[in-house]
Parts: C-alpha cells; structure tokens; sequence
C-alpha cells in the first residue's frame, strides 16, 4: 500500500504524505532535545550554528525538520534524475523511505552537526555522478572536494570522504597525478580558512592537533536502550534486503549503472568505517541514509513481489512508533530501560 502510493501519479498527495510523516516523527520533540555534541577546536562551522540557536529550541527544531525534509526532496529528485533503473518520474519512495531512516534518530531532531553536514554529502555523490556523465570534468572534481573540506568544517568526519572522491576516480577511469592535486586544490580553502579563524582565536595548532589526535583513534562505538538498536537493526535489514536484490540483479544494468553502484556501495563502506571516529555510531546514520535510500527504493520497486518490502517498512514503523512512546510505557509500567553497548 506504502509502496503503490509513494510510486504513484499524486504528486500533491505524496508530497503531503512526507511532510505529514515528518512532523508525526519530530512530534513531541519541538520543544527542544539533545543532539549530537560537536568538537569545539575542530567544527568551528557547528560551533558557530551551535550559538546562534541553542536558546531558541522550537525553532531550531522546526529548522532540523526542514532540514531534513529538503534533504529528503533534493535526494528524491536526484534519484529520478540520473535514471539508475526503471522507476516512475513521479516517485517519491526514496524520499519518504530517507525520511524514516533519518527521522528514526532522535539525535537528528536538533540541527546538529551530522544534519548540516549531511547537505554537503549528498552534493558530493551528485557532483560525482556529473563527473561520470559528463565523460569526466575537474571541474566537478574540485568542487566535491570543496564540498568535503567546508562539510568538516561542521562534522569532521566528512573530510574522511575525500577518500571517497579518490576511490570514485579510480573506478571512473585510472587515475593521474592532476586529478589527485584537484582534490587536494579543493579541500585547501577549508584548511586555509579553519587556519586563519583559530589563528585569530589564538590556538591554531591546537586545532590541527584536535584533528591530528580524532583521526588516529578508531573505535566503533554502538550504545543505546532496545528500541534505538531495533532501529538500528531494522536499517540494517532494509540494506541488506536491497544489496541482496541489487548485486543478484545488476548484470542486467549498462555498464554505467555498475560502475555507479560500485562507487555507492564504497560510500557505504568508507561512511560506516567513518563511524569508528564518532562519539556514537548512530551519529552516521543520516549520512548513511541518502544511500540507503537509494538502494531500498532501487529493490522494492523492481520487485515483482512487493508483500516483503510492505511488511518491513510497517514493521519498522511499529518499531519507530514503539520508540517514540518509550518515555509513556516507561511511566506506565514503572520500567527503566538499560542501555547496551553492542560495540
């Protein structure tokens, strides 16, 4: 039923359907939640947003959600634009499928570091896919980097994605020494401007040492209560479902269809290796979804059987919906949930 209407020809309808999602998920949590925590001498970009809208949690919220939300539409139209496989231009799965995993996350309904950032991610993967549909252009090159070197500005860990960027170019093509100095030229303005606002602050090597002394200690770490690591568990298996689908299916694809689920399939492996530098892995998991997303939709509407793919996305809405009234039950039966530390 999900599927059939969010694949529909009711645009109106369907967008109506997401915002309305979007507002049950943020529900309950307008009036201010705690977020990720950001890195005071290594994300000035978040430090800055941080002071702008602590006092004011209604509207920061209200702005997580809209966040969210373009997100969810920029993603949705990207997906239909670049013709991956089959699907009808008038489909707003992704989007709504981006939304439940993003607003699954209790951590994301503040604009914390992750949300911001999660704008620049999901324009390095367009600007990588133009690369590749352009025949290949530095232009698109550089500005992806570009994009990795001001997105740590706000959430470091985006700066590990210029590893992406190498790794898309060698699937592309094979590699030259220019293209590795593009990626250099991009992520230099960042670096420059995070140099001179520390130096007017009077630590600048102590922000180069903040980040010097983040990428060397790796450490994947999942904690939460039950219902946060069902969710978590669920998304898992919306993934693997889709990966499970998409590698038994992709032969059938042109070859530009395989070479970009390769490069995708990478963005998974070095966002989720990424983790091992946050505080929480939950923290990665709006940076995951974008490509998630993809991947869900890419199975469940080439699935000639649609029954599984309805039966888990109402499961992982009861899941959501048993998370959200956590603090209710709680009361109710006098429970206190345990935290688990899985990793």
């Amino acid at each position: 039923m999900l599927i059939r209407y969010f694949t529909s020809n009711m645009p109106f309808q369907q967008l109506l359907g997401i915002v309305l999602t979007g507002v049950l998920l943020w529900a309950g949590f307008f009036w201010g939640h705690d977020t990720w925590s950001y890195r005071e001498h290594a994300e000035p970009l978040a430090f800055v947003t941080a002071g702008l809208i602590k006092n004011y949690p209604l509207l920061a919220s209200i702005i997580s959600l809209l966040m969210v939300l373009i997100q969810a539409f920029w993603l949705n139209s990207l997906v239909n634009q670049i013709d991956f496989y089959s699907t009808s231009k008038t489909s707003y799965l992704t989007a709504f499928l981006f939304l439940l995993f993003a607003g699954s996350i209790e951590g994301n309904f503040m604009p914390g570091p992750s949300v911001m950032a999660n704008f620049f991610v999901i324009s390095i993967i367009q600007s990588l896919i133009k690369a590749y549909d352009k025949e290949y252009t530095l232009k698109n090159v550089f500005f992806a980097a570009f994009l990795a070197g001001v997105g740590s500005l706000i959430y470091l860990p985006v700066l590990g994605l210029s590893l992406f960027i190498i790794m898309a170019l060698i699937i592309y093509r094979q590699i030259a020494i220019r293209e590795i100095f593009f990626v250099v030229l991009g992520l230099l303005p960042a670096a420059v401007g995070s140099f001179v606002y520390y130096y007017w602050q009077g630590n600048a090597m102590e922000h180069f040492e903040k980040i010097a002394y983040y990428f060397s200690n790796w450490n994947i770490v999942i904690s939460g209560s039950l219902p946060v690591l069902l969710v978590l568990g669920m998304i898992t298996l919306f993934l693997l479902v889709s990966m499970i689908y998409v590698l038994s299916h992709v032969n059938e694809r042109v070859i530009r269809v395989r070479r970009l689920s390769v490069i995708l399939i990478w963005y998974l492996i070095i966002t989720i290796w990424l983790g091992g530098y946050t505080s929480n892995f939950l923290q990665q998991v709006i940076l995951l979804s974008p490509v998630v997303a993809f991947f869900t939709n890419w199975a469940f509407e080439n699935m000639k059987r649609k029954g599984m793919a309805e039966f888990l996305i109402w499961i992982f809405i009861l899941i959501i919906t048993f998370y959200r009234l956590q603090q209710y039950w709680q009361e109710v039966f006098n429970l206190d949930l345990p935290v688990y530390r899985l990793l």
